[in-house]
């Protein structure tokens, strides 16, 4: 009896933990890989510089001052969204199950340990 339940609480937490999606999204073809998609973090970036760019051929006050105010919450989101991509880069995978953690935190082996 203990081990099947081993192994159906393992099954449990790897189904639970797995990232999956499904091959068919709305128009009927895959997602692109991550390396295939241009990272928001440098749309981001491209928006910014365009929009400081614009900033300094206005020659009205109103639109300079409009086009600087998105330049600056431009360079905050950009800051925000390459720092974003530094932690994930540098961040472990979540490995443990809610079901291991509390085994670990009463002091038992998890299941994965044998």
């Amino acid at each position: 009896m203990g081990r099947s339940y081993a192994r159906r609480a393992t099954a449990f937490a790897a189904a639970r933990t797995r990232r999956t999606y499904d091959a068919r999204d709305g128009a009927g073809e895959a997602p692109l890989p991550a390396d295939e998609v241009l990272p928001m973090r440098w749309i981001l970036l491209a928006a910014t510089a365009l929009s400081v760019l614009l900033c300094c051929t206005r020659h009205s006050g109103g639109a300079m001052a409009a086009w600087l105010l998105l330049a600056i919450l431009g360079s905050i989101a950009t800051v925000f969204a390459f720092a974003q991509a530094r932690i994930d880069a540098s961040a472990r995978e979540e490995t443990l199950s809610d079901y291991d953690l509390a085994r670990l935190r009463e002091g038992k082996p998890t299941l994965n340990d044998r």
